[in-house]
């Protein structure tokens, strides 16, 4: 089942969406770390809770938190009506042990179906160059490459 986050769901999403930094690390030697991530992260989770452009969604299985997502439209240009912004799904993640079973699938539907609903019209999602299976899981799902993020170190 997919629903909203609870506030007793947060400490599991927190744990989930380290769980997903590590993969990342693993993938990318060069993730840079980032000093007191577990705080940050647990102010992200309040802060999208709290908003109405903001949803927080959980993959619940038989009573278990077993993978999230965070879907954000941006506001747009304030005018009458204003207009909505773009659609973001920033997260996505879905323990390994409960993969392949259509989680990730449904939540990015019921993020499609939230961003439809308050009429978004582009939906966009960062994924990390290193994650081959992420960036399929999307393209499968009709997304497209349209811009590219280059770093350096410095």
């Amino acid at each position: 089942m997919i629903r909203r986050m609870t506030a007793g769901d947060q400490s599991v999403v927190l744990r989930l969406w380290l769980e997903l930094v590590d993969h990342h690390r693993a993938l990318d030697p060069d993730y840079p770390p980032v000093p007191g991530l577990p705080t940050t992260l647990a102010r992200e989770l309040e802060r999208a809770a709290r908003l109405e452009s903001c949803r927080v969604l959980v993959a619940d299985c038989e009573g278990h938190v077993r993978g999230f997502t965070i879907a954000e439209i941006e506001e747009g240009r304030q005018g009458d009506p204003p207009e909505r912004g773009g659609c973001w799904i920033h997260e996505l993640y879905v323990e390994p042990a409960f993969r392949q079973r259509g989680f990730a699938t449904a939540l990015v539907t019921r993020a499609e179906a939230f961003f439809a609903e308050h009429g978004g019209l582009r939906t966009a999602v960062r994924v990390e160059s290193h994650n081959r299976a992420s960036y399929r899981f999307w393209q499968r799902r009709g997304f497209v490459e349209r811009a590219r993020i280059l770093e350096k170190s410095t």
